[in-house]
């Protein structure tokens, strides 16, 4: 199905003034004994950022990342991203069926996702599949899929999904059967302590009655606050701006149409 771009092959940079949250890292690390874990949460809440560095904090475990895209709404494209980042990493061997295993032109049948769970199965190391950005999966036979790994759980994969809405899996019977790990919006908003040390990171002096105004305006949504942050520097009266701040500022506004409507 054509070459996948390296560059959706790998986790983003995080940035400078990036603030790590063990709490979340560490509830991403329970979920290594299996099943599916699941980042859901709307635009901005942070998501990606907090998977990028998981998986940067611990580079000595084997991570394929795939950033999803619109045309992975078809089958084929997503299964060829799949396999092009699975087989990037130095812990499939050369002599794995991951490596030889081909997306046809026309569909995606059932023997070749039997097939990916059977390596899956036997690879000699067990590897980490980030699939970011799931929303952009809508065909059925996509989904299907990922049903079947998810069913199967090969002992040789651990799925990470991360997405905005749910994902179209048997959710409340995986939670029933202890095989769901998630990490939702209110768990990725930033408390006010959080908050302050992103601000301070960032080279932004507020005093503690500022932040917290701040923090209440955002109700600790990390866009929101990236965003008010880009128009305090250099802002002539802090207070001020705070006690305008909302929805309607132009840096807000951007964002949500661009990433919402």
């Amino acid at each position: 199905m054509g070459h996948v771009s390296p560059t959706r092959m790998r986790p983003p940079d995080v940035a400078r003034e990036h603030i790590r949250r063990p709490a979340l890292e560490a509830a991403l690390d329970r979920g290594a004994d299996g099943g599916l874990t699941l980042v859901c949460a709307p635009p901005g809440a942070g998501k990606t950022t907090l998977l990028a560095a998981w998986v940067r904090a611990t580079p000595a475990r084997p991570t394929a990342w795939v950033r999803l895209e619109p045309e992975d709404a078809d089958p084929r494209r997503l299964w060829s991203a799949v396999l092009a980042a699975l087989t990037a990493l130095p812990e499939v061997p050369a002599s794995s069926r991951l490596r030889r295993l081909l997306v046809t032109r026309t569909t995606v049948e059932q023997d070749f996702l039997a097939e990916v769970v059977e390596a899956l199965a036997v690879l000699p190391q067990r590897v980490c599949l980030v699939l970011d950005e799931f929303e952009h999966l809508r065909d059925p036979v996509s989904w299907h899929g990922l049903a079947m790994l998810v069913r199967s759980a090969p002992p040789g994969l651990r799925l990470v999904l991360s997405g905005r809405r749910d994902p179209l899996l048997p959710l409340p019977r995986l939670r029933l059967d202890e095989r769901l790990h998630e990490v939702r919006t209110e768990q990725l908003l930033f408390t006010r302590s959080e908050a302050a040390a992103l601000l301070d990171r960032a080279g932004l002096r507020l005093t503690r009655p500022q932040i917290e105004a701040l923090h209440d305006r955002t109700g600790g949504w990390v866009a929101g606050l990236r965003l008010a942050m880009v128009s305090l520097r250099g802002h002539p009266d802090p207070d001020r701006f705070l006690a305008e701040f909302s929805g309607d500022e132009r840096p807000v506004a951007d964002y949500l149409v661009d990433e919402v409507l």
